[in-house]
């Protein structure tokens, strides 16, 4: 699986990017809540993401400031109806592996996002405030449905990977995700396929192919 991630001028033309579908259920026989989305980069800022959910009245607990740096259950964004953003990038291996460099990106529907990044799943740091105001999450509530929008920005992308996305070509790897852990409501999708017999979205071995346009 490969995307094809587009050059855009403007966040408001991320429509024109390809879309993805985040139809992979897996794990649980849950709620199945149809989910997509774009990614484009954007000259000068760096890689732009709007997800949408057909989904009414999403459970949406966590609030902001204190929700984006709970990590205890019951208290998480993703026990909440989140939509998640993984981005990683290969190291001298040229694959991702287990230990390879990602960032997760989860998001509710009150626009709070945890979010963190390091080499594998137990070295991991928490954004910066300031690096978080840049990615600048946000979500909107509408009737039947609900989005979030998020900005992965090129200059901390460059410092903490060397890959710069500028140049045509540059691959990365990316993975999309629709979640709650909440019992009643539990479900777990992706867009790439996790070959794992138990829930887990932390494996960037699955991650699809990236290619920036």
């Amino acid at each position: 699986m490969e995307y094809l991630v587009k050059r855009i001028k403007s966040r408001e033309e991320i429509t024109n990017c390809q879309r993805f579908e985040v139809n992979h259920f897996q794990w649980v026989d849950g709620p199945k809540p149809e989910t997509y989305g774009y990614m484009g980069f954007v000259e000068g800022q760096g890689l732009y993401v709007e997800m949408y959910c057909k989904e009414a009245n999403p459970k949406r607990d966590c609030v902001d400031p204190e929700g984006r740096f709970v990590s205890d259950k019951g208290g998480r964004v993703c026990d909440d109806s989140a939509m998640e953003i993984f981005v990683g990038f290969p190291g001298k291996e040229g694959r991702m592996t287990g230990d390879s460099l990602y960032l997760n990106f989860e998001i509710n529907a009150n626009g709070v996002m945890y979010a963190k990044y390091g080499e594998g799943r137990k070295n991991r740091s928490f954004l910066s405030p300031e690096i978080y105001a840049l990615a600048s999450p946000g979500a909107a509530v509408k009737e039947d449905y609900w989005k979030v929008h998020v900005l992965f920005p090129e200059t901390f992308l460059k410092e903490i990977s060397g890959v710069d996305l500028s140049k045509p070509g540059t691959e990365l790897y990316c993975n999309f995700y629709k979640i709650s852990e909440t019992a009643e409501i539990e479900h777990y999708a992706s867009f790439s396929e996790v070959g794992s017999d138990t829930p887990n979205f932390h494996l960037p071995q699955f991650f699809a192919r990236a290619v920036v346009e």
